[in-house]
């Protein structure tokens, strides 16, 4: 048990560390849709760490909460209501909890195209999704 904690916790410092700015939508001269993969992957490893971070038994964060702990996540965001943000890069972040907040699902989509999007819950898995009929790179 201590070990699960103890590797959830050196998890969460590593990507909290190495992380960046997840802007999402970049202009890498290459190929701009790997890096908005890339970023979009960070973004939703940084939500999940953040949750998986609470004392056991206690009550998953709020969204709001999320945001205020992780700083590169919070700049360049604006909160829609209590569950939705603006991402930089026309990204949304939404994270709906249980009514007895010992559940959650967040997911991270474009406001609009074909973009890659991504979805977590507090099963700490991730899945990747894209549009059906959309064009690929």
């Amino acid at each position: 048990m201590r070990i699960a904690a103890l590797l959830v916790a050196v998890a969460f410092v590593s990507a909290c560390h190495s992380a960046q700015h997840p802007r999402l939508a970049t202009t890498a001269a290459s190929n701009p849709a790997v890096q908005a993969d890339r970023d979009g992957l960070t973004t939703m490893r940084m939500v999940l760490s953040a949750q998986a971070s609470r004392a056991k038994g206690m009550p998953f964060n709020s969204l709001s909460d999320v945001l205020k702990g992780l700083p590169t996540l919070q700049s360049g965001s604006s909160a829609i209501d209590a569950e939705t943000a603006a991402l930089n890069g026309g990204y949304r972040l939404r994270l709906t909890l249980s009514e007895d907040r010992q559940h959650f699902q967040a997911s991270l989509t474009p406001e609009k195209g074909c973009g890659t999007s991504w979805f977590g819950s507090d099963q700490n898995l991730i899945y990747v999704g894209r549009p059906l009929g959309c064009p690929t790179n």
